[in-house]
């Protein structure tokens, strides 16, 4: 029996070699691409996001301060919640009517809100109090104003006073530690 011979025409052939030539070519032109073209293509931002969202970080997160106690279990130092407001001036619509209702919580004039708002306009963060108590920090945030937050944070009080002071020490408005049993 007489085997048929396989021809194939010309530009079929020419077709198949353009084509798995263009493909490795057009992959590297991608891969280039990502690497140089980092500004303009949307492809590296979304990848970039992907990396970022996926790295591993290390995020302190600050312990709790502890009662101290004399030896008869008497408090010399407590902590308490508080509620610490912020801001970002930039998410804040100073036409706001929120805006009264705001400066009313915080005991200022809205044209005061509004000037410290202006003076922190190219910031994202500015504190509008520190340490409120919690009920009053919520009459706040139950406002809803965009671009109004609360962090959560202790204030530490010593009952017995200025007596123990030398050696029970104190800490600052952030919770650290500044002198005696505080820093240690």
């Amino acid at each position: 029996m007489k085997q048929a011979k396989i021809t194939i025409s010309r530009w079929r052939y020419l077709l198949l070699v353009g084509v798995l030539f263009m493909l490795p070519v057009a992959g590297l032109w991608h891969i280039a691409g990502l690497q140089v073209l980092t500004d303009v293509d949307k492809g590296f931002q979304f990848l970039q996001g992907q990396g970022l969202a996926r790295t591993v970080r290390t995020e302190s997160i600050p312990a709790y301060r502890g009662v101290i106690t004399d030896s008869r279990g008497e408090p010399l130092a407590v902590s308490t919640p508080v509620v610490t407001l912020w801001a970002n001036p930039q998410v804040i619509d100073s036409t706001s009517p929120g805006l009264t209702g705001l400066a009313k919580q915080l005991s200022m004039s809205r044209d005061e809100l509004q000037q410290r708002l202006s003076r922190y306009s190219n910031k994202e963060f500015m504190y509008l109090a520190r340490q409120m108590t919690p009920e009053q920090a919520e009459q706040v945030l139950r406002l809803e104003i965009p671009g109004v937050y609360g962090q959560d944070e202790y204030k530490r009080f010593y009952p017995a006073g200025e007596v123990t002071s030398q050696l029970v020490g104190f800490t600052n408005i952030d919770d650290r530690g500044q002198e005696g049993m505080e820093l240690a």
